[in-house]
């Protein structure tokens, strides 16, 4: 699943992009990519069929993975010169994120005695990233101040 939907989102992403332009087309991708993965986590949580639940999973991690190539177009288009610095920023973040919700996600089920409590934060936080694509525009570059503070901020 996560094999074609990184293809397919990264076909998408090109087509989007010679359509709508830069700013445009990556939102659209990451728009679509967490929203659709966002509404089959809440329906993965209160559907009760064992197939159809893993299918709802399978199809969360294909709206994750289809909005990646988005995501990496994006570092490109706003890091310029810095997109090194700015995808192994953004690599580095989702690593820790990918590590305290593993942690998170036997506690949660612990503390509630539910394995469907963990998808609650889960599709919070995909909305949540569905929303902030709005906020991105890819057709601007990212000043060389901006990764000066921000290297100042992290060495401190």
């Amino acid at each position: 699943m996560a094999a074609c939907a990184n293809l397919a989102g990264g076909a998408a992403s090109d087509a989007l992009v010679r359509r709508l332009g830069l700013k445009s087309g990556r939102r659209s991708l990451g728009i679509a990519g967490l929203g659709s993965a966002c509404l089959c986590t809440i329906a993965a949580m209160v559907i009760r069929q064992q197939l159809i639940t893993v299918i709802l999973l399978s199809l969360v991690y294909g709206g994750i993975t289809f909005q990646q190539a988005g995501v990496f177009g994006v570092c490109l288009d706003i890091g310029r010169r810095h997109a090194g610095s700015m995808v192994g920023l953004m690599n580095t973040s989702a690593q820790v994120g990918g590590l305290v919700s593993t942690v998170a996600y036997g506690y949660i089920v612990d503390r509630f005695c539910s394995y469907d409590a963990p998808f609650v934060p889960m599709a919070a936080l995909l909305l949540l990233g569905a929303i902030l694509w709005f906020k991105i525009d890819a057709s601007r570059e990212l000043r060389t101040e901006s990764f000066a503070t921000l290297a100042e901020v992290l060495t401190r």
